[in-house]
């Protein structure tokens, strides 16, 4: 038998096959809400714990996701069949300068390891020069943490600095727009998908 066809995603970004990059939603503040209260999830993150409550925390998001908020856009992972299992978000976005800070996070931990972080990766970077003028993004990951450091390099991002932030050494890693496109045009990152992009609208 024939198995039906993906639902319809009208919000989709990036199509990643069995899953999708799409704006988020205030709905999805919940399942984040979940996550920040998973130990290992923190620890992965460096976030902490959310120490308002759960109505507090709600309403933040839904602010954050206002028409006001100019310096993030928030972005959620979902599976084809609908199952909301990550975020991204951009943020300290500098128009002067052309670069802003990326930030990734897999909440359900059953999508670990199966590669899902490298190809949101190539497929949001690839997005944000499509849809945007920034030149260079930036990332912050713990020395630590050699599986998101492995998943950044597979996605165009190289290593620049090391930076103390209290008892932690985090590495900082860049792509910057002409590399990065040089490299996509070369099929470099042909194996995590040259899927379909939608842009819906600039950013800044």
């Amino acid at each position: 038998m024939t198995p039906p066809p993906p639902r319809a995603q009208p919000d989709a970004l990036v199509e990643l096959g069995e899953f999708i990059v799409r704006p988020k939603r205030p709905s999805d503040a919940f399942d984040e809400w979940l996550w920040r209260r998973d130990p290992e999830t923190v620890r992965l993150d460096g976030s902490g714990q959310p120490e308002e409550s759960l109505a507090d925390f709600l309403t933040r998001v839904k602010s954050e996701l206002g028409p006001l908020s100019v310096t993030r856009s928030w972005y959620a992972l979902e599976t084809s069949d609908g199952v909301h299992f990550g975020s991204i978000v951009l943020f300290n976005k500098d128009s002067l300068r052309a670069t802003a800070e990326i930030g990734i996070s897999i909440g359900r931990s059953d999508h670990r390891d199966r590669g899902c972080g490298t190809r949101a990766m190539v497929g949001i970077t690839r997005h944000i020069w499509e849809t945007t003028t920034f030149r260079t993004l930036q990332l912050h990951t713990f020395e630590w943490n050699e599986r998101a450091h492995q998943c950044f390099l597979k996605a165009g991002y190289q290593d620049v600095a090391r930076v103390a932030r209290g008892v932690e050494v985090l590495r900082r890693m860049e792509a910057r727009r002409e590399w990065w496109l040089l490299w996509d045009g070369e099929g470099r990152f042909d194996r995590f998908g040259a899927d379909a992009y939608r842009p819906r609208r600039s950013e800044h």
